[in-house]
C-alpha cells in the first residue's frame, strides 16, 4: 500500500504469506509463505508475478522473516523449528548461502544496517535482547541490556540509529539507540502496543502495528514520535512485517 494507506494490493499467490521484504529498487519481494507443513521463502515481482521458491526440496524447518540489504545484492532470514532458530546469509541470486549465528538459544528477527552490519534479537542473555554482528557472522555483540523485552529492531536507511519495541515501561512502545546501543530514547508512550516498526526511505517517517484501537491496524508517524495515524482502521487484523520503498 502508499504511506497514506491507499491503494492496498494483493501480491502474493493465495494461501497463508508474512515478513514481505522488497528490495531496494522495488522490483522484487521476498516473503515467507506456509505450504501445509513448513514456512519456505518465495520471490516474486512487486507486481505479484513470477513467484518462485527460493530453496527446492524437502525441509522439515521453517524459513522466514527474510530481509535484503540496501543494495538488494544480499537477504538475510531465519530458519529452525521450535525454539530453535538461527540466521542465515544468502545472495539474491541464490549463491553464497551461509550460517550466520550457531548457538543453543534462538537468534531471530535480523534486519540490515545502512552498511554491511545485521542487527537481530537472540534469547541467549537470558531474555530477548538486540545484538549486532558483521554481514558474515563474526563480532556479535550485545546492545541492549534490560529485563524488559526487546525485539524486532530495523536500522534509519542513513545510518546510526536502530528502532525497536520494548515493554521495559509496561506496555510495548517505540525506542531508538545509536547503532552502539547508546543514547536510548521511548519515542512512543501511548494506549496499546506497537511493534515492527521501520523508518521511510528518507527516515522522516515510522510505520508500524499496534493494538491501540482494539485489533492490529498498520500506522504511520513521524520519526520524532508524533502524528501517529492509522493508515488500515478496520475490523481486519493487518500487521506490518515489512520495508518502505522509495517513490
Amino acid at each position: 500500500m502508499k504511506a497514506n494507506g491507499d491503494d492496498v494490493r494483493l501480491i502474493s499467490a493465495p494461501g497463508q504469506a508474512r515478513d514481505a521484504s522488497m528490495s531496494a529498487a522495488g522490483t522484487k519481494i521476498a516473503y515467507a509463505k506456509f505450504d501445509g507443513a513448513v514456512w519456505r521463502l518465495y520471490l516474486n515481482n512487486s507486481d505479484g508475478t513470477n513467484e518462485q521458491i527460493r530453496f527446492a526440496g524437502e525441509t522439515r524447518a521453517d524459513q522466514h522473516s527474510p530481509r535484503y540489504n540496501r543494495t538488494g545484492s544480499r537477504l538475510v532470514f531465519v530458519t529452525g523449528h521450535a525454539n530453535e532458530h538461527e540466521i542465515w546469509r544468502v545472495d539474491s541470486n541464490g549463491n553464497d548461502l551461509r550460517e550466520l549465528t550457531n548457538t543453543d538459544f534462538a537468534s531471530y528477527q535480523p534486519s540490515w544496517s545502512a552498511g554491511t552490519e545485521v542487527v537481530f534479537v537472540s534469547n541467549r542473555s537470558g531474555n530477548n535482547e538486540i545484538f549486532i554482528m558483521e554481514g558474515d557472522g563474526s563480532d556479535q555483540i550485545k546492545l541492549t541490556d534490560d529485563p524488559g523485552d526487546d525485539i524486532m529492531p530495523a536500522c534509519r536507511p542513513s545510518g546510526g540509529t536502530i528502532i525497536f519495541s520494548s515493554n521495559r515501561s509496561g506496555t510495548y512502545q517505540l525506542y531508538t539507540m545509536e547503532i552502539d546501543g547508546t543514547n536510548v530514547v521511548q519515542l512512543t508512550n501511548s494506549a496499546g502496543n506497537k511493534y515492527g516498526a521501520s523508518y521511510s526511505m528518507d527516515g522522516d517517517k515510522v510505520f508500524f502495528f499496534g493494538d491501540a484501537s482494539g485489533n492490529m491496524e498498520v500506522y504511520s508517524m513521524n520519526a520524532d514520535g508524533t502524528l501517529e495515524t492509522n493508515l488500515t482502521n478496520n475490523a481486519a487484523i493487518d500487521t506490518k512485517i515489512g520495508t518502505w520503498v522509495a517513490p
